[in-house]
């Protein structure tokens, strides 16, 4: 493709310099620097969109010779001016709001108004320029390719994919698999960020269903201080209010670190947001380094951890419920 490419540019460069020397020198410059000067004519057909020597001009100072000097870069810059397929004048006519694939990957949007005909901004000048294996638009800026989205780092091995249900997160199990009928993270319906938001407060949710399942049988079988008996949901009403001061500071404080740790400081744009490089659940907090080194083992450790977070909110739930009923505790019922 950059053979055919290099062909097209100089045999319109040789039929426009005829009548307007030295309108595309910087093009030629360019086309020589990316070390396509001298291939062989390619099969095409292409559509060039060419940029005269005033289009180079726009950019600003320095641009031309550092691109002059970053051949890859140069190349992808060249190739973005390219679009397989031969399309004249009258059929981007008709492509007003619509967008064109590039030899380079990317997309060029086209917009026809009155005024003419514009691509990515850069107003198309002069059309039709035929030659052996396609055919040139001359345009008065230089397209420049959106730069390429930064690598995402992987957290816990984890690289967000909107192709995935989920964008890939784990804790899809058999048999129902990826289970969501109401649709919160379905691909396609939903943001990364709400996503995460979502896996952040089943995580926590379960986490502490957890705890509470151990602390309803626990604690209604086991002699506890201060006096405290009876069903799990009336314990908290007997605890002595000075530890109940304790409990609730102590409360606030692991609340106040997993706010800080994974959620953007409140403003304007960024009311309930978490941070960027944090994964939801993942506090730090690992004294018995158990945290799996492998994206295999991490990803079952995180499912098995919410499969049983899961059913530990159904079951605290249900336990709840039983003794609001009765007022018994859960126990003895099991005998």
């Amino acid at each position: 493709m950059y053979y055919a490419f290099c062909n097209c540019i100089h045999f319109v460069l040789n039929l426009i310099q005829q009548e307007s020397a030295g309108t595309f020198k910087t093009l030629v410059a360019a086309v020589n620097a990316a070390g396509l000067g001298s291939t062989l004519t390619g099969p095409g057909p292409f559509t060039v969109f060419a940029p005269s020597d005033e289009a180079f001009a726009k950019l600003p100072e320095g641009t031309v010779d550092s691109l002059l000097k970053d051949i890859p870069k140069l190349k992808s810059i060249l190739t973005y001016h390219v679009v397989s397929g031969k399309v004249p004048a009258s059929t981007v006519a008709t492509m007003n709001g619509k967008k064109a694939a590039t030899v380079n990957g990317a997309e060029v949007a086209v917009k026809v108004d009155p005024n003419g005909v514009m691509v990515n901004g850069a107003k198309v000048t002069q059309t039709d320029i035929m030659c052996d294996n396609g055919i040139i638009h001359v345009i008065d800026s230089v397209l420049m390719p959106a730069p390429a989205a930064p690598a995402v780092k992987p957290l816990n091995f984890w690289v967000p994919d909107a192709k995935k249900e989920c964008f890939g997160l784990p804790g899809a199990v058999a048999p129902l698999g990826y289970f969501d009928p109401v649709g919160f993270c379905s691909k396609g319906t939903t943001t990364l960020e709400n996503v995460k938001r979502i896996r952040e407060s089943e995580v926590m949710h379960g986490r502490v269903a957890m705890m509470a399942t151990v602390g309803y049988l626990i604690g209604e079988s086991t002699p506890t201080p201060f006096g405290i008996t009876g069903p799990a949901n009336d314990q908290l009403a007997q605890v002595p209010t000075p530890l109940f001061g304790v409990l609730t500071f102590g409360i606030a404080i692991a609340e106040a670190y997993r706010a800080t740790k994974g959620w953007v400081e409140p403003g304007s744009n960024s009311l309930f947001m978490l941070r960027d490089n944090y994964y939801p659940g993942d506090l730090g907090f690992d004294p018995l380094g158990m945290k799996p080194k492998n994206k295999k083992d991490f990803d079952n450790a995180a499912t098995k951890e919410l499969s049983n977070g899961r059913l530990a909110m159904i079951g605290v739930a249900g336990m709840c419920v039983q003794e609001l009923i009765n007022h018994k505790t859960i126990l003895p019922l099991q005998f």
